[in-house]
């Protein structure tokens, strides 16, 4: 299903508006989604054994969560900041300034990878609270989603640009609901430990 998701916005900008669309969404998240996979593994590879643990142990695990959420906000902030405020710069500057426009979809890209980012504490929490099912749930509505708000764009606006943000608006929002019910769902098997 992840793979899916990852592909389909790539087959769908190219059908609808060719390739060269399909260029500037793509170089653009591959820069992009290159630090938040780097640093999700590297959380994740620590994170994951001391949810788990703590889940175990019967321990309030939800600042365990908060806190690693917050770490990551703090880390990317900076980075993915000057992306959004001087994107279509930088790429100029590093890709050349045929790819300028590269930086306007970047932008809206930095948004969702930086959500994307944060969610990491999350998604790996979610199999130790076991609450797949509702990942499964929250994915399929996803891919639904995606695929609409990308097909609105062409058809209400007829712009890759627009089709590209209101994509990665969606991830977004989606990232934030993510982390809150994550969040919520944490705290009720806290409260469960407690009430044995």
């Amino acid at each position: 299903m992840f793979a899916l998701q990852q592909s389909f916005p790539i087959v769908l900008l190219t059908s609808f508006f060719g390739p060269v669309s399909t260029g500037f969404y793509t170089i653009s998240r591959t820069v992009l989604n290159l630090p938040t996979i780097l640093i999700g593994k590297a959380v994740g590879d620590v994170f994951y054994p001391r949810v788990a643990e703590a889940k175990n142990n019967n321990e309030n695990f939800v600042n365990l969560l908060k806190k690693s959420t917050l770490g990551l906000a703090i880390v990317g902030f900076v980075p993915y900041s000057l992306v959004i405020i001087i994107g279509p710069i930088l790429f100029g500057f590093v890709f050349g300034k045929e790819w300028v426009i590269a930086g306007e979809y970047a932008r809206w890209i930095a948004i969702w990878s930086f959500s994307t980012l944060l969610n990491r504490p999350s998604v790996m929490t979610l199999p130790v609270i076991n609450a797949q099912r509702f990942h499964l749930i929250y994915t399929i509505i996803l891919a639904i989603v995606n695929l609409t708000v990308i097909f609105l764009g062409y058809k209400l606006f007829k712009s890759a640009l627009i089709s590209v943000a209101l994509f990665c608006l969606s991830g977004t929002i989606a990232n934030i609901f993510l982390i809150s019910a994550t969040i919520y769902m944490s705290k009720k098997k806290v409260e469960s430990f407690k009430s044995k």
